[in-house]
């Protein structure tokens, strides 16, 4: 069985979706919605500000930030391990 480590961790992924979004630069995340799932593409609309935020993606998909476990290659605190 494999088994990921990622030294990068971070409690909150607030900062680094706001800057993604401010930048116009790509996202890949791995969302947990009922197993692991890949989700990539530019942050078209973010609200971190309330608890249950979500971001909407250039493809129209809409994700609750609560359900993201990992931004481009850091994980959430407690998720990789």
């Amino acid at each position: 069985m494999n088994e990921y480590c990622s030294t990068d961790v971070v409690a909150d992924f607030s900062e680094m979706l706001e800057t993604l979004f401010r930048n116009k630069e790509r996202a890949a995340l791995i969302v947990d919605d009922n197993g692991w799932e890949r989700a990539e593409g530019i942050i078209k609309e973010l609200d971190v500000k309330e608890p249950g935020g979500t971001i909407v993606l250039d493809n129209g998909l809409s994700i609750a930030v609560s359900k993201i476990i990992a931004v481009n290659g850091t994980f959430k605190l407690g998720s990789a391990c």
